[in-house]
């Protein structure tokens, strides 16, 4: 059939549409356009075939479509053009050259050999695509004439980049990124070329991994893990960081953007220098050195590369001013000196969007990995504060970023229920903004695909990483606060605690419709002032999201609500229900439900002995005791709105008597001194200390002292204060036995308890255990002494 001018010629459809979709052409076709592949035609050839320019007809004119004809038919080259076909099939962008057919016809012939004739099997393998007439990339690498435009340059490097941007994120990697693979069309847009080594999925055993590695890619342009058999995306970045350094320099390795400037200004000469996007050629050649890393996790990716360049793209008035400077300079080298000392900064380009988050120029968003690698030091231990079964903590420190000081969380790659959980986290943290919920500064989702050897088989695995970005929080969780009422925080402290936790629940239940689900003082990190902030959003759901029962649930045993245990479903009242455990705690230490009428006593005898009472500490102590207990009401229905919680604790500080005295029911106890005794390490020595009973009352008490392993002796071990008197009892404890405490416990406690009695003579004797039961009438007060224990040396190896 004579297929030139033809109706029916399949390649006229694709020409004259730009939408349709590549398809199998007949072999009778491409036989007949080349002319029977004739060698008039031929412009190309190279270890993989011969590429032929042919001229297709229509009633509107003529096209020119360059078809490529493989040669040798081993099964590796087989495998190439399944690679090119499926990736190009896949591929369809401004920047990627545009892939109109493939052919790959098998037909039987007999042929002649050795005198016998045999039956063979003829293979024709061949891909069709666009013409571009300005030929490859090195081209114009080579020819200067072409290159002394930098907008020309620029554009074919913004332009890579967009194709290469493209194939990666539909997991293409091409794996033979050079010049020669880089067509230009007549505007000088680049395209990439030639997919056969490309590949996306797992199917390569053993044998064509060391095959691929025998003859992968170009001399110059492969990048150094290769040898080991490790091919990902970060493979295509090193080739194009030496795509952009040899664009810039006509050379494939370049240490400094000084030495590109310099070939600059000596390629432009002094007449344009004004006129000289200075700031982009210094952006584009420490792209290319940075692409060019030898280790695979430094390199940036390819979204990253291009929020760079386009960064470099605005003009800023500062940058105006600088090249007015110059202009103003009598040398190249005084403006090269300028050039370096103000325009350049010291810091690597990517510092700059996470100090540009910090400083709150730019919103939260993407931070590329290899920043937070460089950051952290790469994950090191010196740089760990924290971890914990979702993932690890790091501190980055002032002078790193020059404004701040940001704490990276990285979570561990151990369940595929953590990627639900970061998705989560991100999208309920990009739309907060409050002074009681931690600051969000970025995030990282990155998933390679990466080739490794198990034993002698080879797989493909994806490696995962998902990060986010905090402002710092000093003085860590509050979970490290909680004490009962005999030490730690001043109650004015844990009130204004209890007020901004409410304040940033009140924003997340009615401004943003979050339900936070994991709320426990583990996640609410204390500032330099104490202020209170929420953290860690990984349960979090939209109260609209919240109406059916999850059946997968993670929940913090003592904070979450009965409802989301046992049936796992939640409502914003499920927050209500570990805000009513926080507050609780907060005010007494434990998470119990408190008896009210003791904890009061218990704060009296501490604002009675520090002076650190203020008005309203009564009512704001009780009033936080009944709402943490209607907020842990079993029935959701029966717990308080946030906004109710707040009306509440607001209408105390609105009230008019600031006047308040002790309620005269709430008499005083015994007051015990210290509240914490250390042991240091002695080996084979008794070491003692004396804790003081003060009894500042007009009543007699009995005590029994319990501690909480009997290698901790006390003497005496009960007794009778008597009014206005001390009361001296020595803790006593052999090292000796110190090392065989269970667990290797550092810290114990002695219980010290108390109740008032009728002395009628009673001696330490008299006393029993049920002495201290409580009854109607009767208060047993209890409180605990810390003892810290000093761990012995370790044993050094023989």
């Amino acid at each position: 059939m004579d297929w030139q001018g033809s109706a029916s010629n399949p390649l006229q459809h694709m020409l004259l549409d730009e939408n349709a979709e590549p398809r199998n052409l007949p072999l009778s076709l491409l036989e007949s356009i080349t002319n029977g592949f004739s060698d008039d035609l031929e412009i190309g050839r190279g270890e993989l075939g011969v590429v032929y320019k042919v001229r297709v007809c229509f009633k509107m004119g003529q096209s020119a479509v360059a078809v490529k004809r493989l040669s040798g038919f081993r099964e590796l080259y087989e495998r190439r053009f399944n690679h090119d076909v499926g990736s190009l099939m896949r591929a369809r962008h401004k920047n990627i050259v545009r892939f109109l057919g493939y052919c790959a016809h098998t037909q039987g012939t007999v042929a002649d050999y050795q005198g016998k004739f045999v039956k063979v099997d003829v293979r024709h393998r061949i891909l069709c695509f666009e013409y571009l007439p300005r030929g490859s990339l090195n081209n114009y690498i080579t020819d200067i004439s072409l290159g002394r435009e930098w907008r020309v340059c620029y554009q074919i490097i913004k332009g890579i980049c967009e194709g290469l941007n493209y194939l990666h994120g539909k997991h293409i990697v091409h794996l033979n990124l050079k010049p020669d693979n880089i067509l230009l069309d007549c505007d000088m847009v680049p395209k990439i070329c030639d997919f056969g080594y490309s590949w996306s999925s797992i199917s390569e055993n053993e044998h064509e991994m060391r095959a691929t590695q025998t003859s992968l890619g170009s001399t110059g342009y492969l990048a150094p893990e290769i040898n080991g058999g490790v091919m990902t995306s970060k493979t295509d970045i090193y080739a194009l960081g030496v795509i952009i350094v040899e664009m810039l320099t006509q050379k494939k390795r370049c240490s400094s953007f000084v030495d590109v400037l310099e070939g600059w200004r000596n390629r432009f000469g002094s007449s344009s220098w004004g006129e000289t996007p200075w700031e982009q050629i210094k952006v584009c050649s420490a792209i290319g050195i940075r692409c060019m890393d030898i280790d695979p996790v430094k390199r940036p990716n390819i979204q990253r590369i291009i929020e760079i360049l386009t960064e470099t793209e605005r003009i800023t008035e500062q940058t105006q001013r600088i090249i007015e400077m110059l202009n103003g300079t009598e040398s190249m080298e005084e403006r090269i000196e300028v050039a370096m000392s103000t325009l350049f900064v010291e810091q690597t380009m990517e510092l700059n969007i996470l100090e540009r988050i910090v400083d709150g120029s730019e919103e939260p968003g993407y931070v590329d990995l290899p920043l937070l690698q460089s950051i952290t030091e790469n994950f090191s231990e010196k740089k760990r504060i924290g971890f914990g079964g979702c993932g690890e903590v790091y501190e980055v420190q002032q002078g790193t970023l020059r404004n701040g000081i940001v704490a990276v969380k990285r979570l561990l790659r151990i369940r595929t229920i953590k990627d639900k959980i970061f998705h989560r986290e991100v999208q309920s943290l990009i739309k907060i903004k409050h002074q009681n919920i931690v600051r969000f500064l970025g995030y990282c989702s990155l998933t390679e695909e990466h080739l490794i050897k198990s034993g002698t088989t080879p797989m493909m695995v994806d490696i995962r990483e998902r990060l986010l970005c905090f402002e710092y929080i000093r003085n860590g969780s509050l979970d490290s606060y909680l004490t009962d009422e005999f030490r730690g925080l001043e109650w004015h402290k844990r009130y204004e605690i209890i007020m901004g936790i409410c304040k940033g629940l009140l924003y997340l239940h009615k401004e943003k419709d979050i339900i936070h689900m994991d709320l426990k003082p583990a996640n609410i990190l204390l500032d330099d002032h104490m202020v209170p902030k929420i953290t860690d959003f990984g349960l979090s759901r939209l109260e609209s999201d919240s109406q059916n029962a999850t059946t997968s649930r993670l929940v913090s045993i003592g904070y979450c609500a009965p409802e989301y245990v046992s049936e796992g479903k939640s409502s914003s009242k499920s927050d209500i229900y570990s805000l009513g455990i926080i507050i609780i705690e907060l005010v007494t230490g434990k998470k119990n439900k408190p008896d009210i009428t003791k904890v009061l006593r218990r704060w009296r005898h501490r604002w009675i002995k520090s002076s650190e009472h203020k008005p309203l500490s009564f009512q704001e102590v009780t009033k936080c005791l009944e709402l943490g207990q209607r907020c842990t009401q079993h029935d959701p229905t029966d717990r308080p709105d946030i906004s109710d919680i707040m009306d509440e604790l607001n209408k105390i500080d609105s009230t008019d008597d600031q006047f308040q005295m002790f309620p005269c029911r709430l008499e005083d106890m015994i007051g015990i001194e210290p509240l914490e005794i250390h042991f240091p390490f002695e080996q084979d020595q008794q070491v003692s200390h004396k804790i003081e009973l003060i009894n500042d009352t007009d009543d007699h008490f009995a005590f029994m002292i319990k501690p909480s392993i009997r290698r901790l002796l006390s003497e005496p071990d009960k007794g009778i204060a008597p009014p206005r008197s001390k009361c001296s009892v020595t803790v006593t404890m052999m090292q000796t036995q110190a090392m065989t405490l269970p667990n290797n416990r550092s810290k114990e406690e002695i219980t010290v308890l108390s109740t008032r009695v009728v002395h009628g003579g009673l001696v330490g004797m008299d006393i029993t255990r049920g002495m201290f039961i409580e009854e109607v009438g009767k208060v047993v007060d209890e409180v605990n002494v810390m003892v810290v224990l000093g761990k012995p040396p370790i044993a050094e190896e023989p």
